[in-house]
């Protein structure tokens, strides 16, 4: 209101559609619940080409006719405003291919993975290393073991590529993923009790959806499946490729990746 009141304005950057900082409290329903805001979008993106566009045009086009956005309870206070983008590049600088780049690095130059957690991370920078001498098929699990592709990486270990881990601090980084490190060996510990049939209780501070709770590897399966704590999906699947061989196939990950601190200026990979 004073803003209209002297005629000035603020302007507020982003993107409804994308809460990555929900970590920190962010909310999409208090970024479109701004009085006074107009609205503009700015849809046109320079850093890739149309086929790129297409393909992320179909999340906008499913997240536009979900629940999420039109469930009634969301009608009374928006979560976004519904657009699609279009890739403003040559589509000859910008391009889908369904193939590996791992082996032309020497044509692509520096490879860059993402995803939302360090767990895929790790799961795909340990199949990258050749780890797959230690896959352990006789104590794999079932359960969720379809949700990622498994692709497996002609490589071994006297030949690994030099890796980078882009980000720093408490949130990102190499502290970071030291915790997701501990994180593992927390579930290898579950993952032990399928032996010995007794439960274990998880740290609360690491994993307080299991808080006071004494657990099996069965039963944290099981509650991970029913109760839709995808964010376990990939720990899991890290413990059911490798079973007994879990901590070996961390401690290779943690001498050939966190210990040896390439700079992304020489890294053939960032993580």
């Amino acid at each position: 209101a004073k803003q209209l009141q002297y005629g000035t304005a603020i302007f507020f950057v982003g993107d409804a559609a994308q809460t990555i900082y929900s970590f920190r409290g962010a909310k999409s329903s208090n970024y479109m619940s701004l009085p006074n805001a107009i609205d503009m979008c700015l849809n046109k993106s320079w850093r890739f080409g149309p086929s790129i566009a297409r393909i992320a045009n179909v999340p906008l086009f499913a997240k536009e006719y979900s629940p999420q956005t039109n469930n009634y309870l969301f009608k009374q206070k928006k979560q976004w405003l519904p657009y699609r983008i279009e890739g403003a590049r040559g589509e000859e600088e910008s391009s889908i291919t369904t193939d590996s780049l791992l082996g032309k690095s020497n044509e692509v130059g520096t490879i860059t993975f993402i995803a939302r957690t360090n767990y895929a991370l790790m799961f795909k920078a340990m199949e990258i290393m050749g780890l797959g001498a230690l896959d352990d098929d006789s104590d794999g699990d079932e359960i969720m073991s379809k949700m990622m592709p498994d692709i497996h990486v002609p490589l071994h270990l006297d030949n690994v590529p030099k890796f980078h881990i882009n980000g720093e601090g408490d949130l990102s980084g190499l502290k970071r993923w030291r915790k997701t490190s501990k994180e593992i060996r927390h579930l290898f510990d579950v993952f032990e009790t399928r032996t010995t049939g007794e439960g274990i209780t998880l740290p609360e501070k690491e994993f307080p959806d299991f808080a006071n709770k004494t657990i099996t590897w069965k039963d944290f399966n099981e509650d991970c499946k029913n109760l839709e704590l995808n964010k376990y999906v990939q720990p899991i699947q890290i413990i059911s490729k490798y079973g007994k061989n879990t901590i070996k196939a961390l401690e290779a990950f943690e001498v050939e990746v966190l210990d040896k601190k390439y700079s992304a200026e020489v890294a053939d990979i960032i993580l």
